[in-house]
């Protein structure tokens, strides 16, 4: 029986032999690669989600296998090169939001909640109600802001669309959340205030405050607000259901001044956690400037989790990453191993680099790119490995 593990083998091997003919790719064993993706997804490192225990359990690994194999440390601080990022996001201090014509407030988690990317602070001006918060002139043509001015002023937007929050709707990539958020702040919205439509099973009654790395802070306040509230914004013998009804059954936009006012405070704090990339070094002959980079991602999805990128986010288990992405560093160690032990030297230099959060955003790689240890003018080429440990058949695409 042909072993499992026999086209990662071929893979490392095609590497070393088409992009240095003289490393030699002589030991390289099923076993080697058995063994550390074994121990790389494994329970113990606990899905290897930067900053955490598991992730330096696989940093220390990477760096034990370098060093014994001559890998010449290429860090800032010997293998490492340790960067800062943000990795969750809570509410902080007093939320408030409150309707000033009828001194009302309400509750932040059971009546209202910011959204993860909101500005912060205290907030005071009128409301509009600006139907989908749609400023669409491309597949379809409806601008919510034509026939109302929003400056300085909060914009009451339903979620979704006309044909609710189907993924195949003409205006499903005017749908998400922030691009309505950043429609209405480039119409110089004061803040958006989000609000359910009716009979829409498919949206959460109230968003929870999730992070997203992609998202950054915004500079003005995104809450989403519970129906109860918004009917409360509008004028008497208007409701929330007549005018979705006017919206969806004319496909035109209905936009209008509420004549009311609302003071909200935000507070959000952000979590901060410490990835860390690997690099390792292997001098060529002197004869060239160049450097050929090679590198693979360590960290996975810890326990996984909603907003994790998890194929099963309400799952929160060990989320292993054999695949994903063990054995792109089974690789990149061995190929660090047969190149530091090649007895003819390159002629190019040759950095290997275990980038840390890339399921968080490439946060690994855009640190070291704008953190660089080398000079990246020298660079003539980049391999990156991703999930070599599965092919549908017995090609292989470089590129």
């Amino acid at each position: 029986m042909r072993n499992p593990f026999y086209r990662l083998i071929l893979i490392i091997s095609f590497l070393i032999n088409f992009c240095f003919p003289s490393g030699g790719s002589d030991g390289i064993t099923a076993a080697e690669i058995i063994e550390h993706i074994r121990y790389l997804s494994s329970d113990h490192l606990k899905g290897r989600l930067p900053g955490t225990s598991g992730s330096k359990k696989a940093i220390r690994y990477i760096e034990k296998e370098w060093k014994a194999s001559g890998v010449i440390p290429a860090g800032e601080k010997g293998y490492q090169q340790s960067f800062e990022f943000t990795s969750g996001i809570s509410l902080s201090g007093y939320n408030r939001f409150k309707i000033n014509e009828t001194r009302k407030t309400f509750r932040v988690k059971q009546n209202f909640m910011p959204l993860g990317f909101s500005g912060t602070g205290l907030f005071n001006a009128s409301v509009v109600f600006a139907g989908y918060g749609f400023g669409v002139e491309d597949s379809v043509a409806w601008n919510d802001y034509d026939d109302i001015d929003v400056a300085g002023k909060w914009a009451l937007i339903f979620r979704g669309s006309p044909d609710g929050s189907q993924p195949h709707s003409a205006f499903a990539d005017h749908m998400p959340l922030r691009k309505k958020y950043m429609t209405a702040r480039d119409h110089n919205a004061a803040g958006v205030l989000f609000v359910n439509p009716y009979d829409d099973n498919d949206l959460e009654e109230l968003l929870p405050l999730r992070f997203s790395s992609s998202a950054s802070a915004g500079t003005i306040p995104a809450i989403h607000i519970s129906q109860e509230i918004a009917q409360q914004l509008l004028p008497q013998n208007t409701t929330l259901k007549d005018l979705q009804e006017k919206l969806d059954n004319n496909r035109s936009s209905i936009s209008f001044d509420l004549n009311v006012s609302i003071s909200a405070t935000i507070g959000l704090r952000t979590k901060k956690s410490r990835g860390t990339n690997i690099l390792g070094f292997i001098p060529g002959d002197g004869s060239s400037d160049e450097i050929i980079i090679i590198g693979a991602h360590m960290d996975h999805l810890g326990y996984g989790g909603k907003g994790s990128g998890s194929l099963q986010p309400d799952k929160n288990a060990i989320h292993n990453g054999a695949d994903d992405n063990a054995s792109g560093i089974a690789g990149l160690i061995e190929l660090a191993e047969k190149l530091a032990n090649n007895p003819k030297p390159l002629k190019r230099d040759v950095l290997f680099v275990a980038f840390d959060a890339e399921e968080k955003g490439l946060l690994g790689s855009k640190h070291f790119v704008n953190n660089s240890v080398i000079n990246l003018e020298n660079v003539a080429a980049m391999l990156n490995m991703d999930m070599i440990g599965r092919l549908k058949d017995s090609s292989l695409t470089v590129g």
